[in-house]
């Protein structure tokens, strides 16, 4: 099981202006369909953290690197579509010369994702609370209880509540 995390350029809530949520849970189930499981998760206005299984032989960094492209996608086909000029241009200005030869027109993602492999029942319960405590922060102030965010999987945990997102308990992986 991995901890990943993966943050929009610069922190711009790009999530949020595109309303990506949709496109994250379709993503993510069809990486579900191929062995993979989504043991945790919260998709924040401008970054997504997940604790997610990838099974023997998968390449987490593939995966991610994978969603993160179609989302990009996404996020510029719904930009375009809304004529958001502003931010297109904006993201489009980031990008060097180096990555523009090589096809990339626009900066939607920080270069990097952070991605730990939970080697613990200990380390996966401390990632499973930070997730869920995340929309809470002061600065986001997204909801009243962990449970309360609708973009989390803390509903699932706490009691077994729907979710956008199909979640397998992370116990199920060890089985």
């Amino acid at each position: 099981i991995f901890f990943c995390t993966f943050v929009c350029w610069r922190h711009i809530p790009l999530i949020d202006k595109t309303g990506l949520y949709d496109s994250i849970y379709e993503k993510l189930q069809r990486w579900a369909h191929k062995g993979c499981a989504i043991n945790g998760y919260v998709v924040m206005p401008n970054h997504v953290h997940l604790l997610m299984y990838a099974p023997p032989g998968a390449s987490i960094n593939d995966i991610l690197g994978n969603c993160k492209r179609w989302w990009a996608k996404v996020i510029i086909d719904r930009l375009t579509e809304a004529k958001n000029h502003n931010m297109l241009f904006r993201l489009q200005r980031d990008v060097d010369t180096h990555r523009y030869a090589k096809g990339q027109w626009f900066r939607v993602w920080e270069p990097s994702s952070d991605i730990k492999t939970c080697f613990s029942e200990t380390m996966i319960l401390q990632k499973l609370n930070y997730i869920h405590r995340n929309p809470l922060q002061e600065k986001w102030r997204l909801a009243e209880t962990p449970e309360a965010y609708l973009h989390s999987s803390a509903a699932f945990y706490t009691h077994g509540g729907p979710t956008p997102m199909p979640v397998v308990h992370w116990k199920e992986c060890f089985r």
